[in-house]
């Protein structure tokens, strides 16, 4: 990045890029004497003209959750969150006028803070996005959330759960083979779901299946629209091809 036009380079393995506007603060991170690098916040915006909204969303989410994808066969979980929803908000109301601005603005109404893995964010996108986006419009979750179940329950200290509703008391948990293998979060076991039925809360477990299918999606979405008292009122057949694109574009 520079801010003199005459300071472009001529070497082929770099490509530069003329700002002349200043940069919003926090903007740049220091990765050594001398070198900076974009913030993520700072990289969102600047990709926000060259991906889809659902591509800018599905960045967002992961900017603002704990896993790190590198590629569709190759994800890293556990990952320290590189930013949130709020500041990336924040930097994108005060980062001025540049190409994208407004893509950028409406993609991170649709971030959630928390996702722990790439099926989170596919499942959690599909149900809360709008119609006309290909979404089920249902209320944005809490993703990750931990509850703590009163100490007469006997149960473990805390329990953590995928998405949860906390005014509805629903928790949709995804029982991915892959990632809740290597998390121990399997089929919710007795004692827990016990707990959690104590604290009334409504546990629904998704296997991948019903993610990956569209026709078990759509029951599913039926059953959450059911236990959540959300109506659902898409019309076909235009809200079939916005979902349909919307698999494609997660790639689900």
């Amino acid at each position: 990045m520079i801010t003199d036009k005459h300071a472009r380079t001529e070497s082929a393995s770099v490509v530069t890029h003329l700002r002349t506007a200043a940069l919003p603060p926090s903007s740049l991170v220091r990765i050594g004497p001398g070198y900076a690098a974009a913030s993520p916040e700072l990289a969102f915006t600047q990709v926000a003209k060259q991906l889809s909204l659902t591509q800018l969303v599905m960045l967002g989410f992961e900017l603002c959750g704990t896993y790190a994808s590198f590629s569709q066969e190759e994800t890293s979980y556990h990952a320290i969150s590189l930013t949130n929803v709020a500041r990336l908000f924040g930097f994108v109301e005060k980062s001025g006028n540049f190409q994208g601005k407004q893509a950028a603005r409406r993609a991170v109404r649709h971030v959630i803070d928390g996702s722990a893995s790439p099926r989170e964010t596919q499942l959690a996108m599909m149900l809360v996005l709008p119609y006309r986006l290909g979404g089920y419009g249902f209320p944005m979750p809490k993703l990750n959330y931990a509850v703590r179940p009163p100490k007469h329950l006997g149960a473990r200290r805390r329990y953590v759960l995928d998405l949860y509703w906390p005014e509805l008391k629903l928790d949709v948990e995804y029982d991915s083979d892959a990632f809740h293998a290597y998390e121990e979060k399997m089929l919710l076991d007795g004692r827990r779901r016990a707990a959690l039925e104590a604290m009334g809360i409504t546990s629904v477990n998704v296997a991948s299946g019903q993610v990956r299918n569209s026709g078990a999606f759509n029951e599913l979405a039926k059953q959450l629209a059911a236990l959540a008292n959300h109506r659902l009122r898409y019309k076909d057949p235009d809200f079939t091809k916005a979902h349909l694109r919307l698999r494609d574009e997660l790639g689900v």
